[in-house]
């Protein structure tokens, strides 16, 4: 793996801008803040200095949609092309073959420890080495304009039940927002809150 180029001269007045849109923030258990951004993978600000995060490096993906971090201490990165698993030292990647799909990529880790994924195609949960396709059900349409995407996930969200928050809205259209609406998964069942107040309000 290349060694990722750092920049150490963060809090002068020459310090360069992070990348042009930033698009993701994070703080991990170390306190080191993360930034994901759109072509320019990620970047990883430690107090004292930036250090920068690509493809060069073993990322899977340079844009960078969201960042978290599992029980271990993994930093997780959801990218365009698919997930990044990273250690501190080296990356493990997940995309097709490991059965992750969809632009988007949201990655989540909930108080169980269990890493979920959200894309275009869909939701996806995290067994070992590989993801699986986790079924949401859908709402019908009466009429689908070309912003809808059937299976696509905008956020995953946890609250502090454990419970799952799916939001699978696909445009400002108050009768897309109405029949889209908000899941919920509560480790076993989901419930669909489609005309939560203020969701389907002009």
């Amino acid at each position: 793996m290349a060694t990722p180029s750092i920049t150490n001269n963060l809090k002068s007045d020459s310090a360069p801008q992070i990348a042009e849109f930033v698009v993701e923030t994070f703080e991990d258990k170390k306190g080191n803040l993360w930034f994901g951004t759109m072509g320019k993978g990620a970047a990883r600000y430690d107090g004292k200095a930036l250090t920068y995060i690509s493809t060069k490096d073993g990322l899977c993906g340079n844009d960078v949609a969201s960042i978290t971090e599992d029980q271990k201490g993994n930093i997780w990165f959801g990218t365009h092309n698919g997930a990044s698993k990273y250690d501190g030292t080296t990356f493990t990647n997940f995309g097709i073959k490991e059965g992750l799909h969809g632009l988007g990529c949201n990655v989540l880790v909930d108080r169980k420890g269990n890493v979920w994924a959200g894309t275009n195609d869909g939701l996806f949960s995290f067994t070992e080495s590989s993801f699986s396709e986790f079924k949401i059900p859908n709402p019908p349409i009466k009429n689908p304009s070309y912003h809808w995407e059937l299976s696509k996930v905008w956020t995953l969200i946890e609250d502090n039940q454990g419970n799952i928050w799916i939001t699978s809205i696909p445009s400002s259209s108050p009768e897309e927002i109405k029949e889209g609406g908000i899941c919920r998964y509560d480790g076993n069942t989901f419930t669909r809150f489609p005309e939560i107040i203020g969701l389907n309000e002009k």
